[in-house]
């Protein structure tokens, strides 16, 4: 049965490596060998959320649950990230910057024991395309909550400093969508 204590100290004993990157995506794989116990342990979930379960200035472990259909705008996270997918469908699509915008490049779908590294300069959106909600532990190298990162709106082309009051609507409004 996934332990959210021990995991969690287990990543903070290896977060100032330089490999640390690594050695986390080797901790979460191993935890979701068995995606239903970190489900048990975090909760079957039942609304669009977002749980910080850890933060410091190197290392922020935090539940993200997106709603069916959810979906997040493009942005950066100016940090090297490790999505862990223990329930439901998450799709990642990836773009570069070409001029002043940025243009789509791919995407790849994250399911439940999956887990995908991000280099500090990716450029992603999120989606849930699944009819369930989607839970993953996400772990970022640093501070997420209080790092400077950008978005990008209308269309996506035009970059705008992160906007989390935003982005809290948006589960808001998942949330909202979900009661009706």
């Amino acid at each position: 049965m996934f332990n959210k204590e021990a995991f969690i100290e287990q990543c903070k004993e290896v977060a100032n490596f330089d490999d640390s990157h690594k050695r986390i995506k080797l901790l979460l794989e191993e935890a979701l060998k068995d995606p239903n116990g970190v489900m048990e342990t975090l909760g079957k979930p039942t609304s669009a959320g977002v749980e910080v379960l850890y933060e410091a200035d190197n290392l922020s472990i935090i539940n993200f649950v997106w709603a069916p259909g959810m979906e997040l705008h493009p942005h950066n996270h100016n940090l090297w990230a490790i999505i862990g997918i223990y329930t439901g469908i998450e799709e990642n699509t990836f773009y570069v910057r070409k001029d002043d915008a940025i243009v789509k490049q791919n995407s790849k779908d994250v399911t439940a024991g999956g887990v995908m590294m991000l280099g500090k300069d990716v450029i992603h959106s999120v989606k849930n395309t699944g009819e369930d909600f989607t839970g993953g532990i996400h772990i970022y190298g640093g501070d997420f909550v209080g790092i400077e990162r950008s978005q990008w709106d209308e269309g996506p082309t035009k970059e705008v400093p992160y906007d989390m009051e935003q982005t809290r609507r948006l589960f808001d409004d998942a949330n909202n969508m979900i009661a009706q």
